[in-house]
């Protein structure tokens, strides 16, 4: 992304390049950077009239700024980003970015927040028929319930969305799912499964 945005020849090339950059910032964690970075390719993508580019940087920064522990502007920037996307009618990437913020505020303790997004992200895979994307939505459940201290909605969560997954295949995710369980097996204190199903995750 770096060497792209020096060479790029006009702005809309920088920009792509900009985005992606920003959004590789995002998930290597370098939450400071990312906002930097996404705030002046926000300002570019503004004066393009990118309205896409936009949305998606909105939400990048948004993610960054709940990464940074900043709850009430991350929250603002990522329901700014939801409202483009429903405005666009595009449904998927209104459910990625509901997933995405209901995510970050778990990562941030606020797991009463999170339940309407995850509701409303659920709704439209299930709509869809998008089951790997149901299963994403049942392990972040588990760690909204582990959260709560309900360790058995937990775990029943997360073998709802193995079960999914067994149906579809997703090695990466199917084995995120396997991790949660066996955290929440570990917080009940059934130390034999969940090293069992650490052990299992890992190979």
């Amino acid at each position: 992304a770096n060497d792209g945005m020096a060479i790029a020849s006009d702005k809309p090339e920088w920009l792509r390049c900009a985005v992606l950059q920003a959004d590789v910032l995002q998930i290597e964690g370098r939450f400071q950077e990312c906002c930097d970075k996404a705030e002046a390719a926000l300002h570019t993508a503004r004066e393009l009239g990118e309205t896409v580019a936009v949305t998606r940087l909105l939400s990048i920064l948004g993610r960054a700024k709940l990464g940074l522990g900043l709850h009430d502007e991350g929250k603002a920037t990522m329901l700014t980003a939801i409202e483009a996307a429903m405005q666009d009618d595009d449904r998927p990437t209104e459910a990625i970015m509901l997933h995405n913020l209901a995510w970050g505020l778990i990562e941030t303790g606020d797991a009463a927040g999170c339940e309407e997004y995850l509701s409303r992200a659920a709704a439209i895979w299930t709509g869809s028929g998008n089951t790997v994307m149901q299963a994403r939505i049942a392990d972040v459940r588990a760690h909204f319930h582990m959260l709560n201290g309900d360790l058995e909605a937990a775990e029943r969560m997360a073998r709802d969305a193995l079960s999914l997954l067994a149906t579809t295949g997703d090695p990466v995710l199917e084995c995120d799912v396997t991790a949660t369980l066996a955290t929440a097996c570990l917080e009940r204190g059934d130390n034999r499964q969940a090293e069992t199903l650490a052990e299992t995750a890992l190979e």
